[in-house]
């Protein structure tokens, strides 16, 4: 059974979630991030797509593709950038001469996640995120590492375990808490926020975002299996070919390499 969504259904649900109109790039970032999910589904929950949704469209500021911390345009501004707001991973890498800031649909962030994030995807030369961290801004990459963080709890932890979607979409449903699994700023506010805090923020888009998933949800079921082996042969068609030929002309046809 394959999981797929009716795209003008989940958009038209979503659009409100955007001032009511989406650009190119959040309709290509969210359908690139849906097309991640349909492939390989991590979980038949939808919670667990919708929160990574939610992550993404705080973390990247509503544009829903991977961006640079502080929606830099290159790397030499997002250094200025994490520099200035005196950062710890804004330190230079002694090895690689990167710095790891925020990067990606979750603003991935220090080295060391960097490097978890190549060998749990299984990365190699050019796509090594430790040597080539600018590669977390490859779309694919980033959703990956996204659904994969969230659902094995690569990024936090406590004296409970991981952070994980398991852990807040159980039996339980704790969009607010699931913030644990990126970020511990779930307490955070802004002016802009509507007296909202951050973990909030992001819990209203998750269930927004959930209903619009719920309803356009579709199931494409594979046909059964064919008895005894391979499937029968489809029945031979018949195709009527007219020709009118001028006097003393005499026509052949070949079919299949044979005359008819």
């Amino acid at each position: 059974m394959t999981v797929a969504f009716d795209r003008t259904i989940f958009f038209n649900l979503v659009r409100p979630m955007f001032g009511g109109k989406l650009t190119q790039e959040q309709v290509d970032g969210m359908n690139f991030k849906l097309d991640v999910w349909c492939a390989k589904p991590w979980s038949d929950d939808l919670r667990w797509l919708a929160y990574p949704f939610a992550t993404s469209k705080w973390e990247t500021g509503s544009r829903m593709v991977p961006v640079r911390e502080g929606f830099c345009e290159t790397d030499a501004e997002a250094r200025v950038y994490v520099k200035k707001h005196g950062y710890e991973y804004a330190k230079v890498d002694p090895v690689t001469g990167q710095v790891y800031y925020g990067r990606g649909d979750i603003q991935t962030t220090w080295a060391s996640n960097y490097k978890t994030t190549t060998s749990k995807l299984a990365l190699t030369g050019d796509d090594d995120l430790y040597w080539h961290p600018e590669r977390m801004l490859d779309s694919s990459i980033s959703a990956r590492s996204m659904y994969m963080g969230m659902v094995e709890g690569w990024y936090r932890g406590d004296s409970k375990g991981r952070h994980t979607l398991a852990r807040y979409f159980g039996s339980n449903n704790d969009p607010y808490n699931a913030r644990d699994i990126i970020n511990g700023d779930k307490t955070y506010t802004k002016s802009w926020m509507n007296g909202l805090n951050v973990g909030q923020y992001i819990a209203k888009d998750h269930e927004d975002f959930l209903e619009a998933l719920d309803a356009a949800e579709t199931v494409a079921v594979a046909p059964p299996p064919v008895e005894g082996g391979e499937p029968p042969p489809p029945e031979p068609q018949t195709v009527t070919v007219d020709i009118t030929a001028p006097e003393g002309i005499r026509v052949i046809v070949n079919v299949n390499d044979e005359s008819v």
